[in-house]
């Protein structure tokens, strides 16, 4: 079973410190070692800290499904 974050010490190698398009950042993204996982679990971990997490509970539902699919295996 995965976790969220399982992979972040992945990122002490992967910097980026260029201006990127969306497509060009997704590109990369997907490229990286487990990047898509890394990515969204970033994503939740950020959600759960950030003000709308407590206020709005479709915030709350959405972030609760992303954290599931990565549990659920997804990377």
């Amino acid at each position: 079973m995965r976790t969220i974050g399982m992979y972040s010490h992945l990122d002490k190698k992967d910097t980026l410190s260029v201006e990127l398009t969306m497509q060009q950042l997704v590109a990369k993204i997907v490229k990286m070692n487990y990047g898509e996982h890394r990515f969204l679990s970033e994503l939740v971990i950020q959600r759960k800290a950030s003000p709308e997490y407590e206020k709005y509970e479709e915030f709350r539902k959405h972030t609760a499904w992303l954290e599931a699919l990565l549990t659920d295996g997804y990377y």
